[in-house]
Order: C-alpha cells, then sequence, then structure tokens
C-alpha cells in the first residue's frame, strides 16, 4: 500500500536569479509494497521562494490570495502523477485494485465493471493507486499471531497469477514504477509548450553587470559598516565584469588577511565609490574565505520569452524543463545534505536548507497563486517536476526506489526476497509519514 505525502524543499543556494544566503524554496509517486498490496504513491514540492510564507498566508486570509487555488492545483498534479501509474498499469493488463486521490475516509467511491475503486477521499494532498497482494494477507496475519504462542516460522506462499504486478517482467515493472514520473515531465512541457505558443510566455531574468547584496549585512560579517542592502558590486579588484561566479573565485583565491577592493553603486546616490573588505574564514572548519553576505545576479528586468516558430515551441519549453529540473534536484541535494549534517560551502558561505510538509506547499502556492491563469498553470508546472524529482530518487519507499531495486535484480538475474523488501518500504513509509508531519507543524509555527 502507499502513501501520498506532500513536501518541498527550501533550499538557500539556488534562489532566482542566485542568492548565497539562506533562505526559503519537491513530490513523488512511489511503490511501496506493504502486506496489504502495492501502492504507487506521490509526493509534491516546489521550487525556491523568497517571501516568507507568512505573507502569503495573511494575503489569503485578507481574501488577496485564493489557497483553494493551491489545493486544487496540487491535488490535480498529484492525480495526473497517479494516472501515470494506473494508465500503465492497465495497458499491460496488470489488476489495479484502487485509484484513489486523497487520503482519510472516502468521501465518494464509484467501482467500474473492472472491479477498480475510484475513491475521492477527504484531505486532497496526496493520492494511490493499490495493487492487490500476491499472498494470503488473511492466512499470513493469523500465522503471524500463532507464531507469538508457538515459534513457528510463518511461511509465505505467493500467488504466481500473471495479472499480478509482482509476477511481471522487469521491464513491465519499471514501466509502471516510472509512469508518475513521465507523465508528471509531460504536463511540465505541456504547460510550458502552451505558454511559448498561445500564453504569454515563459519569464526570463535580463541581468545587469555586477552583482546585488541581496540582505541586511550581519553585525560579525566582514563587510558590515561597508556594504549595505541592494548594493551593486560593479567590479572587484578593478576587474569589471562581475557575477556571483567569478566575484565567489576571487574571493576565495584572495590570500590571508588581504582585502579586495569593491567599486559600489549605493542605491539614490549617483555616482558608485570604492571601499575595502577583508575576507575571513566563517569558522575553523570553513574551507574557504567570504565576505560574509548574501548576493545575487543584478537583475534588471523580466521579459517574456515567446516561441515564433515550431521549433522553438519545442525547444524553448524542453529547455526549460531541463533548467527547473535540474535546479530542483540541486535544491533536494543542498536540503537532504544538511538534514543529515553536511553542508553546502560556497565561496565560504554556508547553505543550509529546509524541508516544508503540506501547509508549506500550500502557503507557498497561494503565495505564487493569484488568480491569473498563467501564475496558477506555473505553479503546476513546478509541482510537477518537484514530484518526478523527488520520486526520481533512489530511496526505498520512491519510485526511484523501485526502480533501483529492480536494477539490482536485473543485475543478480534473480528477484530480491520480497519480504525483505516490503519490510524496508513499509518502514520508510512509515518515516516519510512522520516526515510530513514534523514539517507541517513546523509550517504552522512559522
Amino acid at each position: 500500500m502507499k502513501l501520498v505525502l506532500l513536501l518541498t524543499a527550501s533550499s538557500s543556494a539556488l534562489t532566482t536569479p542566485r542568492v548565497l544566503h539562506h533562505q526559503r524554496k519537491l513530490p513523488n509517486a512511489n511503490i511501496f509494497a506493504a502486506p496489504c498490496g502495492m501502492r504507487l504513491q506521490s509526493f509534491p514540492s516546489i521550487g525556491e521562494i523568497v517571501r516568507p510564507p507568512a505573507i502569503a498566508v495573511a494575503s489569503a486570509i485578507a481574501g488577496k490570495i485564493p489557497i483553494f487555488i493551491s489545493i486544487l492545483v496540487v491535488a490535480a498534479v498529484i492525480t495526473i502523477h497517479e494516472t501515470g501509474h494506473y494508465l500503465a498499469a492497465t495497458k499491460l493488463g496488470i489488476k489495479v485494485e484502487e485509484f484513489s486521490v486523497g487520503f482519510g475516509p472516502p468521501l465518494k467511491t464509484i467501482t467500474n465493471k473492472k472491479g477498480v475503486r475510484f475513491a475521492l477521499r477527504s484531505i486532497p494532498l496526496g493520492g494511490f493507486v493499490q495493487f492487490p497482494p500476491n499472498f494470503d494477507q488473511e492466512k499470513v496475519m493469523a500465522d503471524t499471531l500463532k507464531r507469538v504462542e508457538t515459534g513457528e516460522k510463518v511461511v509465505i506462499n505467493y500467488f504466481d497469477h500473471p495479472d499480478l504486478l509482482q509476477n511481471r517482467s522487469i521491464k513491465q515493472r519499471a514501466i509502471v514504477a516510472s509512469g508518475g514520473i513521465v507523465f508528471n515531465m509531460i504536463l511540465a512541457f505541456t504547460i510550458y509548450f502552451l505558454n511559448v505558443s498561445v500564453g504569454s510566455g515563459i519569464a526570463k531574468p535580463v541581468l545587469g553587470e555586477g552583482v546585488v547584496v541581496q540582505a541586511v549585512v550581519a553585525r560579525d560579517s566582514p563587510s558590515y559598516g561597508v556594504l549595505e542592502r541592494f548594493d551593486v558590486i560593479l567590479s572587484i579588484n578593478g576587474k569589471s565584469g562581475v557575477n556571483v561566479d567569478n566575484f565567489i573565485k576571487t574571493v576565495k583565491a584572495t590570500p590571508d588577511d588581504e582585502p579586495v577592493t569593491l567599486e559600489i553603486l549605493r542605491k539614490n546616490s549617483p555616482k558608485p565609490f570604492t571601499s575595502t573588505v577583508t575576507p575571513t574564514y566563517k569558522s575553523a572548519t570553513a574551507k574557504a574565505k567570504s565576505i560574509d553576505v548574501s548576493l545575487s545576479e543584478r537583475l534588471l528586468a523580466v521579459k517574456k520569452v515567446k516561441a515564433h516558430n515550431i521549433l522553438e515551441a519545442i525547444t524553448i519549453p524542453a529547455n526549460e524543463l531541463i533548467r527547473v529540473t535540474k535546479l530542483t534536484f540541486k535544491s533536494y541535494l543542498i536540503v537532504f545534505k544538511s538534514q543529515f549534517g553536511f553542508s553546502s560551502e560556497i565561496g565560504g558561505k554556508i547553505v543550509g536548507g529546509k524541508l516544508s510538509g503540506p501547509i508549506g506547499v500550500i502557503k507557498q502556492g497561494a503565495e505564487l497563486g493569484g488568480t491569473s491563469l498563467g501564475s496558477i498553470l506555473g505553479f503546476a508546472a513546478t509541482i510537477s517536476i518537484n514530484l518526478a524529482v523527488v520520486n526520481a530518487l533512489p530511496i526505498p519507499g520512491l519510485d526511484g526506489g523501485m526502480l533501483a531495486l529492480l536494477a539490482i535484480e536485473k543485475t543478480r538475474g534473480a528477484k530480491i526476497n520480497q519480504q525483505l523488501t516490503q519490510t524496508i518500504q513499509a518502514i520508510t513509509a512509515f518515516l516519510f509519514f512522520l516526515l510530513a508531519i514534523v514539517t507541517s507543524i513546523g509550517d504552522i509555527r512559522s
């Protein structure tokens, strides 16, 4: 059986255009084989958000931002993800027990001629496709209880019916496992395609020369008293053409105790001025020097990119899909590393991240959503990509975890012990459930 969790990753390194400071910023469909059968489930997440979610909540309460639209978008994206699993299975003639949208008690259930239950449940923040088990659950449960008294080993006799997912070939199981990921990517590409073809276009930043101080400079920073928020650094050590990457490299390459010379343009100031800052190591374990400020590229404007021919209508959405997918993956990588105590370091600045649960996703979606069709579709595309990326991770309980197990099975030339995989995936699903609860509590407190 499979749970659907709603998670988002917040990474400080991947804001748009790009911010080197801690700020705020994926979901899934997985195959979880539990004793009650198999479920394909999904987790959604969104991209980097700079404004605090609390602002979105306050605006929504004031009636300015419709949170219910965010809920509907998330539910729709999860439904499409699960549809990918469902269609892949039914096209291959694999038996499906239930297609469910949401968690909790069912509000409405319909059973079709093939015996598949379609359920709409009370909490629309997840979904699953459930496959029948390949063993007698009642007998296994009874034998398990009996084992407590007799100590006898429980023997499970697996069914060999060809319509069961567990008895299909590695290729067919892989097709079913990846169906949700594929459908999420198709959805995102379709949204981008429509946006550049008949919509307002895809937003692209127009960057100027220099980097911008994105946040208030801390009192313990070597830049305190020199740089202020919204300052534009036009050059470093007399070299113009500054961007975040070459600025970081220059700071890191500066000899110990030597300053860097900055040409600074301050807000409401007619002319730039020159000053110096001496890079330092942020901590005893820091691997690189830093001037300890939050920086971003200099955003001059945002233009809308539209397609002018069929080739552009395909290449522009494809490139955007690849770009957002890479950013999402990097965001999760940074967040997961920080959750397990491994910090990423960029130019001496420790970059961390945090996970948000279902409440955080809805809050962030409300902040992005508004009422314009373009905003709603953009949110849907981002959620869809995040859901695909998370589920593609090779973690037990996720689609990518099942694909990894199938790859091992292919390499070994023999099936992996089903009881072992079910136990691992059941434990992982339980941990994901706890993670969703913990992150949701954090979202409410924030």
